[in-house]
């Protein structure tokens, strides 16, 4: 049979029949898959469907090999891409459990919890109206789409259910009239859940507003609710920058848990900015190259004002003797605590308590008058075993005429030469310590002092019958009972 240009007689018995169509594409019986059409004696995919070549899974894994001469059509598939879960949205892309077990518009998506693709492709809840008093939102497993903000049983998220609470699920929220979370009403009567353990506007109970706070930069800002108390959170070291955000051994410096032993920003305290001329902060001090503060050893920062190991200077050591030592700032420099102006303690100045010395005493410094102190007489160290200390002198003030009894008694000043016991007598005169002390003349009655000698008034020419009485200045040579003769 002859058939006419473009059909062909594929059995004896079938007549012509035409080719370039799908069931007899460029040949007899060669018919081209689902998702191809005949072109030109071709298979082609159709529109939405792609050439993947000859899909063959092993263990789970998919291979594609490239479609022979362009045939795609003859026994190879043309895929839909924008739902095959082995080639969505391409050839190759698998979609997974863990991904998404879903092709849907050539994207993997969980439909069980995708809004856009609730349950469904395509099912949209942001297109499925308003439901339980606002616009739904969400997809659940087990409802489809839900509103998170209204919806008791799916409040704030899927499966959360609000049983026995008041007022049910609000913004999102199981919220109760009188627990927790709580039903408050705003300035202008609008009504809302909040948590009053951490709303700040409503810090413990409703209408209670945390209050205003202003940082280092000078912002305004508000202190914020930590279990149901407003707190500074720029400074509270327990909440630092938010609830909870315990500092431990930092200081919350506005804000953040700050180390205020090493930044410069807030050195030794919040705030205090060691500035560009300064090293660095160490310890919590703003070293710099230059004393009072400087490094002395290593990365240790000194203040050499106060460091009784490195006092004035690094390197020098306060004597600790007995006690704890002090290095005092004078002049804006470190002096020890040893010194007249800082006696035994920082600012302890001896000349302003009268005194003229700064002493050890065997376990301490102590400011001392070394004119009147019998433990440094003259000077630190000096001991006066018993007698005090005059003019700076251990004195015997039993005998010194220059301090008779005790300390500044100058006989002198009262006429007199000797110091007796104490006393000041005069021995040119005094018939007990005539000469020296305790030198009595013998018979007190009939016997005189006369120039520091005893002399016997009755028989001497020279002091007869009283001192002074010189019987050869009168031209006479003898005294008899106590008359010149």
């Amino acid at each position: 049979m002859c058939c006419p240009e473009g059909s062909y007689q594929c059995t004896p018995t079938s007549g012509c029949v035409p080719l370039n169509t799908s069931d007899n594409c460029a040949g007899c019986g060669v018919a081209c898959d689902f998702g191809a059409s005949c072109t030109a004696n071709d298979c082609e995919c159709d529109a939405g469907f792609s050439d993947c070549g000859w899909v063959s899974y092993d263990g789970g894994d998919t291979y594609f090999t490239e479609c022979p001469n362009g045939r795609c059509g003859f026994d190879f598939m043309c895929i839909n891409t924008a739902t095959d879960t082995n080639n969505c949205g391409g050839c190759g892309v698998f979609c997974d459990a863990g991904g998404g077990a879903t092709c849907c518009a050539g994207d993997c998506t969980n439909t069980a919890t995708d809004p856009l693709n609730c349950l469904t492709c395509g099912s949209n809840c942001f297109d499925a109206g308003y439901y339980d008093g606002g616009q739904q939102n969400q997809c659940c497993p087990s409802s489809g789409c839900s509103n998170s903000l209204t919806n008791n049983y799916n409040c704030g998220g899927c499966g959360i259910y609000c049983s026995g609470y008041q007022d049910g699920c609000v913004n999102g929220q199981c919220c109760s009239a009188t627990g927790a979370p709580t039903y408050c009403y705003d300035a202008g009567g609008y009504g809302n859940c909040v948590n009053t353990q951490y709303d700040n506007d409503n810090c413990g109970g409703c209408g209670n507003v945390c209050p205003e706070i202003t940082d280092d930069a000078g912002a305004i800002a508000q202190e914020i609710c930590c279990g149901g108390s407003c707190v500074d959170q720029l400074t509270d070291d327990n909440n630092c920058g938010t609830c909870s955000n315990i500092c431990n051994t930092n200081t919350c410096c506005n804000g953040t848990c700050t180390n205020t032993e090493q930044d410069p920003n807030n050195c030794g305290t919040c705030g205090y900015n060691c500035g560009s001329g300064e090293w660095a902060c160490l310890y919590g001090m703003c070293c710099g190259p230059y004393p009072p503060v400087t490094v002395c050893s290593g990365e240790e920062c000194i203040d050499t004002s106060m460091d009784p190991n490195n006092c004035g200077s690094c390197g020098y050591s306060c004597p600790y003797e007995a006690q704890t030592p002090y290095c005092c700032v004078v002049d804006g420099d470190g002096q020890c605590a040893n010194t007249i102006a800082n006696c035994g303690g920082c600012g302890n100045d001896c000349l302003s308590e009268g005194d003229n010395a700064c002493c050890y005493f065997g376990s301490y410094w102590s400011c001392s008058n070394t004119n009147t102190d019998p433990d440094n007489c003259g000077g630190c160290g000096t001991f006066c075993t018993s007698e005090p200390c005059c003019g700076g002198e251990c004195t015997d003030t039993s005998s010194s005429p220059t301090n008779c009894g005790g300390c500044g008694n100058n006989c002198y000043n009262e006429g007199d030469d000797l110091c007796c016991s104490g006393s000041c007598v005069n021995g040119n005169t005094d018939v007990f310590n005539c000469g020296e002390c305790d030198n009595p003349c013998s018979n007190y009655e009939d016997n005189q002092c006369c120039n520091a000698t005893c002399s016997d008034s009755n028989t001497d020419p020279y002091n007869c019958g009283s001192c002074g009485n010189n019987c050869t200045t009168i031209g006479f040579t003898n005294c008899c009972s106590g008359s010149c003769c």
